[in-house]
């Protein structure tokens, strides 16, 4: 997945935040080593507040400047950061980081205020928080639906133009209805669709993903970089020479039509055509990419089957699919990748074993500088000196465990949160076993059962029932006026 920033006033891309693993995510600026805040309790900077600034800085807005963003980036910790850290005004909607805002608060005043019917009114209260001046606000612009903002800047009377309502009416009929606006939502909700529209450029308008058909992944995302980058391109040259603002919606542009019918700008700016002549060198095969260990092509006879150090998993039958359930398709036998444990929480399944140990293995090279990987899997293991990493330093392994000192990779607060709830869940599992244990071991001896030493602390129920008498129960097969035989006497 990627984040982007995008210019309000062309409507280019000017990053994009590549969203890796958790564990690489929190290597990043702003996350290691944490940096403490400027909030009033001094927490440490949060995962999204540490995107924005990213995003801020290197889309190098300039001192003075703003920044809008969504509810994902959107919080009083994301305003207080951008002015005190790169002296940049904020506005931002607000959903689930309600940290330091009193969203309850404004929904309370909000209704008491204008009750049953709060469409097109808003609330709006003003703090000092970590030294930034700062306002939030909840503007109904429906009777149902409530939008919660926080600026450090920005004006909250009426705007001029009001937000149009639609809705329908008791007879299904689309109406319409004009409601007030304050200046600051105006202004973010004519900047938030930018990159929406960028993307429908990109996918429907263009759609270089539908004409240049591919099954290698590594074509189509250089597919997708290029149509963005034809995109800002295009923004970029109406910009220049129309002075279109990037809110205009690019549809018609990129069919080469307005609302006049008038079509310069398909002989002025062809989209496709500039779109065809940059990328199609890459379909003729003239144009190759390919970086480390692929998986390699079937062998084509038994000496360069035999040569492979890998072969694949197999279960005891020698197959090397599942038993295939009715009305199914067969499934192929996969396990984790053992040396890719060491690197990542995440398992990254594979169809391939070590020939001489079994220890399941990637095929494909995972190699990666920042995460500290060198070498390929089968490269690590076969090169290894560790007894649990190296081949067939464990004689007759069948288990592959990884031991946790061998792990390299730093789990995120996240992570370590669900490790010490399931190690929580299974301490309380195993309390709950044996408090259930010694519940039936005192409910079976007050109903007279024997513990059996053989058992392991449970207990053996007595067979008689409960109006059988005790004498009957006794293994002594004498009568009750038989006299005692001594133990030491013999037959």
């Amino acid at each position: 997945m990627i984040r982007n920033a995008v210019e309000c006033t062309t409507g280019i891309f000017v990053h994009h935040d590549i969203v890796d693993s958790s564990t690489n995510q929190w290597k990043k600026k702003y996350s290691n080593p944490a940096v403490q805040s400027h909030l009033p309790k001094g927490e440490e900077i949060s995962y999204h507040t540490a995107e924005v600034l990213r995003q801020a800085e290197n889309a190098n807005v300039i001192e003075g400047g703003w920044v809008g963003g969504d509810a994902w980036f959107g919080s009083i910790e994301s305003c207080v950061e951008l002015m005190q850290v790169l002296k940049l005004h904020s506005t931002f909607i607000i959903k689930q980081n309600v940290n330091y805002f009193p969203m309850k608060v404004l929904h309370a005043i909000l209704c008491a205020r204008h009750g049953s019917r709060p469409a097109g009114h808003w609330v709006v209260m003003q703090a000092n928080i970590g030294g930034v001046n700062l306002y939030v606000m909840a503007y109904a612009w429906s009777t149902k639906g409530v939008a919660y903002m926080v600026s450090s800047c920005g004006k909250t009377v009426m705007h001029t133009d009001p937000y149009i309502s639609r809705f329908e009416d008791e007879y299904g009929n689309v109406q319409e209805k004009l409601l007030p606006r304050p200046t600051v939502a105006h202004m973010l909700y004519e900047f938030l669709p930018l990159i929406d529209e960028h993307n429908k450029a990109r996918q429907n308008a263009l759609a270089l993903e539908k004409h240049w058909l591919t099954k290698n992944c590594w074509t189509r995302i250089l597919t997708t970089f290029l149509g963005m980058s034809v995109v800002d391109l295009q923004r970029w040259d109406r910009r220049m020479r129309f002075g279109y603002v990037g809110s205009r919606d690019l549809t018609i542009e990129l069919v080469g039509m307005d609302n006049e019918g008038e079509d310069d700008l398909v002989d002025d700016f062809d989209i496709k055509t500039m779109a065809n002549l940059i990328g199609r060198p890459l379909t003729d095969g003239r144009f190759k990419f390919r970086m480390g260990n692929q998986p390699s092509a079937r062998a084509t006879n038994a000496s360069e089957a035999n040569a492979k150090p890998i072969v694949r998993i197999t279960g005891p039958d020698g197959s090397i699919h599942y038993p295939k359930e009715p009305g199914k398709r067969p499934r192929v036998r996969q396990q984790s990748c053992y040396v890719c444990r060491q690197y990542s929480d995440k398992f990254y399944n594979t169809q391939w074993k070590c020939r001489d140990c079994n220890m399941p293995l990637c095929q494909v090279s995972r190699v990666d500088k920042n995460a500290g990987r060198n070498d390929s899997c089968i490269d690590e293991h076969k090169m290894s000196g560790n007894k649990f990493i190296g081949c067939g330093l464990i004689p007759h392994r069948t288990h592959f465990i990884l031991p946790d000192e061998l792990k390299k990779f730093i789990p995120t607060r996240s992570q370590q949160q669900k490790r010490e709830q399931r190690r929580d869940k299974k301490r309380k599992n195993r309390e709950k076993h044996r408090s259930n244990a010694r519940a039936e071991f005192l409910e079976a001896v007050s109903m007279g059962a024997t513990p059996d030493a053989n058992d392991n602390g449970c207990t053996r129920r007595s067979t008689r029932s409960a109006d059988t008498p005790l004498e009957s129960t006794k293994r002594s097969t004498r009568s009750a006026d038989s006299p005692r035989r001594s133990k030491r006497t013999r037959k």
